[in-house]
């Protein structure tokens, strides 16, 4: 069947007019007739859409072929198959990817796309971006990646042993001049442990520096309790301005090192031959500082520090609970990190199966609901627990249970709006 009778099928079965349709798709009635007098076929991401809103699986839109490896998603001939255990021909996989009953390779999601999505688009014509998320939307649904979730359980099992006191203690050694870690990991929302990290360092005479940017906005802070070396974070995770941050450093530390840039500001005393520089923290700003986003910044910490730190944890860990024990009861939806709310700060990463977190993010986005898709600035962890990207929920004080309640309902359909049924 040609993709405009199917259309009108699928349309038909829904009890939808053109224009309801288009209005579902946020396109004009008249792009909805010419798809269905084949005088036009929307691209790949409307094709998701109309998959998304119809609940008809994409590989039926898309008139994909019954055999295609499930791995990389590429049209199976006889001559292209793999093999199994025992050196038979296997007609699921391609022998690029399986042979003797393995993979290959060891390979992401992401990885296989960008490894692949150049020749698909060199094969049919397709801009490379258009293969990209062709490839984005089918491979989720493929055999290979349904073992994705167990991967990030076994996995992230492991990383919680791996980085837990006894190996902190092992890692750092006479040897080690830097000891850094995230307070808190804008990944899996877990407090990392800080103490003995900053512990470790200094029993070697190592400098502890604190990642803070996903803690700084959530709990308190008193970096001479915590005897860290050097704390930053930045502006725009506190409320305040993009392009500002905060550098803390010992005052020891910075009268010792020598600044990195040269520029007005950081000059207390010029010659022909040398210089003196101007007292912290002027040292170390050169040229015209961020005036406009320095006074942002001061003014979203005051405001924070208005509502209070224990108001703000409260709420954040009771916003958090209601998010995640409901997340817990949709089936398909994946919790990655913590196996209890108490354990995630305000983060929820999450996978839904079957559905690529770029395509979680659209549909939750068309539903008034921003989350971030993607690989979250730490590729390394994602390849560790053998996904490239995932999807993340923020959670902060000025959330509500409205929220909640709004991102819950919308998350519950996906699997149903890709086409996966009930």
């Amino acid at each position: 069947m040609a993709f405009a009778e199917k259309l009108i099928a699928i349309r038909r079965a829904h009890h939808l007019t053109q224009e309801q349709l288009a209005a579902k798709l946020f396109v004009t009635r008249q792009a909805v007739s010419r798809w269905e007098r084949g005088e036009v076929t929307p691209g790949i991401d409307m094709m998701k859409l109309i998959a998304a809103v119809t609940g008809e699986p994409l590989p039926h839109l898309l008139e994909m072929p019954e055999h295609y490896c499930q791995s990389c998603g590429m049209i199976l001939t006889p001559d292209d198959c793999g093999t199994d255990a025992t050196g038979a021909s296997a007609d699921h996989y391609c022998k690029w990817c399986y042979d003797h009953g393995k993979y290959t390779y060891d390979t992401t999601m992401e990885a296989m796309i960008e490894d692949c999505a150049p020749r698909l688009a060199q094969n049919t014509g397709m801009s490379l971006d258009e293969a990209v998320s062709l490839m984005g939307a089918v491979l989720p649904q493929l055999e290979r990646w349904h073992t994705v979730q167990e991967n990030e359980e076994r996995y992230g099992a492991e990383a919680r042993a791996r980085y837990g006191d006894e190996a902190i203690d092992a890692a750092v050694t006479e040897k080690t001049k830097i000891v850094a870690m995230a307070e808190v990991s804008n990944v899996l929302g877990r407090l990392n442990p800080v103490a003995k990290a900053i512990a470790a360092a200094h029993r070697v005479g190592a400098v502890a520096v604190i990642d803070a940017a996903q803690s700084a906005p959530h709990m308190a802070i008193d970096v001479q309790k915590m005897d860290a070396d050097f704390l930053a974070f930045s502006g725009h995770k506190m409320l305040g301005p993009m392009g500002i941050g905060v550098l803390y450093g010992k005052k020891e530390l910075l009268e010792a090192m020598p600044p990195f840039l040269s520029g007005g500001e950081m000059i207390s005393f010029v010659s022909r031959d040398g210089q003196e520089y101007a007292p912290l923290p002027h040292k170390f700003e050169a040229g015209t500082v961020n005036a406009a986003g320095a006074a942002g910044l001061h003014a979203a910490i005051e405001y924070i520090n208005s509502i209070g730190f224990e108001v703000i944890e409260a709420r954040e860990a009771a916003l958090t609970k209601l998010a995640f024990d409901a997340m817990q009861k949709i089936p398909g939806v994946h919790i990655i990190g913590g196996k209890i709310a108490e354990e995630d700060k305000g983060i929820l990463t999450f996978s839904v199966e079957g559905v690529h977190p770029h395509d979680i993010a659209a549909i939750l986005d068309a539903d008034g609901v921003n989350v971030r898709a993607g690989n979250h600035c730490a590729q390394p962890l994602l390849d560790h627990l053998c996904t490239g990207a995932t999807a993340r929920a923020s959670l902060a004080f000025y959330n509500s249970a409205a929220d909640v309640e709004r991102f819950i309902n919308s998350l519950s359909t996906i699997r149903e709006r890709m086409g996966y049924g009930r």
